[in-house]
């Protein structure tokens, strides 16, 4: 099918320097889903770009892994809230280039869309 939609200039492939990725942190490290977006951000990454995410398990954690298979740059905004110091923030094993720090989960969304000019979502 054509389609007479034009992409603005702005949004072409050089401009696009950061990809974030969205989806549940519950994907298991052994799944088809986990495979597929490490992967894919493996791949990103090795084209230059830098991948972004929210920090945490899932399929943030196969975006990072994915990205630093190939020493991509990564970048997470995570959430720390203040009124729950026991609260994790963010994954452990999911180690990035740059973190970004907010208070709450609408603020991490933001900084999130803020930090990317591409996003992907998945499932969660």
């Amino acid at each position: 099918m054509k389609t007479n939609i034009q992409i603005p200039e702005k949004f072409t492939a050089n401009e696009i320097k950061r990809i974030a990725f969205f989806g549940s942190a519950d994907v298991d490290t052994e799944s088809q889903l986990y495979q597929e977006v490490y992967q894919l951000a493996r791949a990103i990454a090795h084209s230059g770009k830098i991948i972004v995410n929210g920090g945490g398990p899932g399929i943030m954690q196969a975006a990072t892994l994915g990205a630093e298979s190939v020493a991509g740059k990564t970048v997470a905004v995570t959430f720390f809230p203040k009124d729950m110091p026991e609260f994790e923030g963010r994954d452990a094993l999911n180690e990035v280039s740059v973190e970004y720090k907010t208070a709450n989960y609408i603020e991490r969304m933001f900084g999130l869309i803020y930090y990317a000019d591409l996003f992907i979502c998945f499932k969660g």
